[in-house]
Order: structure tokens, then C-alpha cells, then sequence
């Protein structure tokens, strides 16, 4: 079984370079029995004809020649429009699958948009399919692995920007409930927010909620702003979430360092990696510490381990002057 999926993938990846391979080398081995063909018969053909002869294998038009017939034209024969007709096959059935998509759109209501097919966007389309909703996911890469596995559980997929105006109008937003916005861009993910609360204002009834992932903390507050404009448009809900700033947040407050804290002992905690969600742990580390209005003096230790730990953590301290007033920090620059 575990072959057997590897070779699907394998096959997912590299088809169109398979393919062409053969295509390139069924091509050559015509090309050499048309050579032998003429040589034997002989015609005076000039490369040209004889590459001529060649290509019009594609269409069936100049395989039935005099024999002698060697091996090689022998095989290219039946390769060539092998390879041609395979390709012409996958083309329709992308293009087909394609159109179906969009078709499917003109007839469903209360859709779930999800824009984005990363780890986020794949886990939320299969949530909202387990529920039962009608789910449209728009992609850009149309070389995506996900792409084949969320259409056959049941997702309309439409490869395209989503921050394209064009492209969102043809969602039919107008219908929609939910537009989630997870591409790996802060600023991609804030444009679709945009373009889609002008959208809304086709909506006849009920309201469009837009969920945007924003991981960047400067960016977020800015928008924190135009969250709160966006009540002013009854057809319009707009919601930021950061899975870092929660995932932080539900882990510092199932595991909090300080419940072991005796009173001779200084709460110490030890971070390995210093990525968004490592850096969003230590923030919220040391802003549950300083709630708990520790006493004076008292202060909380953090080492951070991180191949670029000293260098983050200047940028932590810079950000967030509050951090050098609850917590003493040391920086290990190693490679976890």
C-alpha cells in the first residue's frame, strides 16, 4: 500500500517530465527509421523530409511507408500517437474538471470560501466538509499536491489569485457565508479582505463573515482598526485570528511554568526554536507573569535556543521594551 501510494505521488510529480522524455525519445527513434527507410529504398530525402515524416507521426499522417520497416520506425509508430493522444486525454480532463468546477458554483448557496490550500487552508476545507457545508477552495498553484485530494472529497477547487477582484466576483460572494483567507501572505490575505467587503455590498440578505490569518503584529493592529470600521456595513463581519498568538496562548495556559514555582525558586523556562510561534511563546510567558503581579525584584528566566537566538532576541526586546522589566534572558546560538 505504502509503495503503492509512494509511486502515485512520485507519478503526481514528474508525469509531464515522463512523459515528455518518451515523447522526445519516441520522436528520435521515428527520425532514425526514416533515415534507415530512405537510405533502403533509396530516396533522396533531405533531413528536412525525413524530420518532416517524423513530426506528421503526431497526427497518424506518415507512418505507412515502403518497407523495408526497421525496429525503430516500428516502435515509434505506435509510440508517438501513444504519447500524443495520452497528453491530448489529460489536457481534456483537466480542462473538463476545470469547467465542472465553475458550473458547480452557479448552484450553491451559503458556501464556505477558503482561499489558500497550505496545511491551514487543507485542514479547514476537510473540517467544513465533515460539517456538511459546501466548500469552494481557490489556489494559485496549480502544481499544488492538495489540490486532487480536497476535489475528491468533495470541494469545488478554482486555481487562480484570490486577491483578484475578477476572480472573487465569480465565487459569488454575494452567496457566500464564510470567506476564510489563509495564503502564506500577510499582505495577499489583508488585499482579499478588501476586495471582498466591496464585494458585499451585492449581498441582498445576511452577512459575509471574512476570517483573515494575520501573522505579523504590526500588520495585525493595523487592521485591528479596519476590523472594527468594518461593523459600520451590516453585509460585512470581519475577523483576524494568528494561530501562533493562540497556540501560544493555549499552551503557556495549560502548561504555566510558575505552578511549580516554589518560594526559594525563580520560575526558568527553556525555548528551543525561535520561529513565529516560538517568539509569540516567550510574549506570552512573560505578559501572564507580570498579571500575576509577582513582587518586587521577582523576575522570571527564559534561555532561548535558536541557530539565530541572539539575533532574535534583540529583535523580541526591541519590539517589546515591557520584556527586559519582568524576565532575564539568555540567548544560545546552537542548531537544534
Amino acid at each position: 500500500m505504502r509503495r503503492r501510494k509512494s509511486m502515485q505521488n512520485f507519478w503526481a510529480d514528474y508525469s509531464w517530465f515522463v512523459i515528455i522524455f518518451f515523447g522526445i525519445g519516441a520522436l528520435i527513434l521515428g527520425y532514425i527509421g526514416f533515415c534507415k527507410n530512405g537510405l533502403a529504398l533509396g530516396a533522396d530525402r533531405t533531413i528536412l523530409d525525413n524530420l518532416y515524416l517524423t513530426l506528421g507521426l503526431i497526427s497518424l499522417n506518415t507512418g505507412a511507408v515502403p518497407p523495408p520497416v526497421s525496429w525503430e520506425l516500428q516502435v515509434a509508430r505506435f509510440a508517438v500517437p501513444a504519447v500524443t493522444a495520452y497528453t491530448a486525454f489529460l489536457a481534456f480532463t483537466t480542462i473538463f474538471i476545470q469547467q465542472t468546477d465553475r458550473v458547480r458554483l452557479l448552484f450553491i448557496r451559503d458556501q464556505v470560501v477558503i482561499c489558500g490550500l497550505g496545511r491551514k487552508g487543507f485542514r479547514l476545507a476537510n473540517q467544513f466538509l465533515a460539517l456538511d457545508y459546501p466548500v469552494v477552495v481557490v489556489e494559485v498553484d496549480e502544481g499544488n499536491d492538495w489540490i486532487e485530494n480536497i476535489r475528491s472529497a468533495g470541494a469545488v477547487v478554482i486555481q487562480g489569485d484570490a486577491s483578484d477582484p475578477e476572480l472573487l466576483n465569480k465565487l459569488r460572494l454575494d452567496r457566500a457565508h464564510i470567506l476564510i483567507a489563509v495564503v502564506g501572505d500577510d499582505g495577499v490575505n489583508a488585499e482579499i479582505a478588501v476586495q471582498a467587503e466591496e464585494l458585499s455590498q451585492a449581498h441582498a440578505s445576511g452577512c459575509l463573515n471574512c476570517i483573515i490569518h494575520i501573522s505579523e503584529s504590526r500588520l495585525w493592529h493595523l487592521l485591528r482598526e479596519k476590523e472594527l470600521q468594518a461593523h459600520n456595513n451590516p453585509h460585512f463581519r470581519l475577523e483576524l485570528f494568528n494561530i501562533y498568538n493562540r497556540g501560544a496562548h493555549l499552551m503557556v495556559q495549560e502548561n504555566p511554568p510558575w505552578e511549580i514555582k516554589s518560594n526559594s525558586q525563580t520560575p526558568r523556562v527553556l525555548v528551543i526554536g525561535l520561529g513565529k510561534m516560538g517568539q509569540r511563546v516567550v510574549l506570552e510567558i512573560a505578559r501572564d507573569w507580570q498579571l500575576l503581579d509577582p513582587e518586587e525584584g521577582d523576575r522570571i528566566d527564559l534561555t532561548l535556543v535558536d541557530r539565530e537566538a541572539t539575533r532574535k532576541l534583540g529583535g523580541l526586546l526591541t519590539q517589546h521594551h515591557r520584556l527586559e522589566k519582568v524576565g532575564d534572558y539568555a540567548a544560545l546560538d546552537l542548531d537544534i
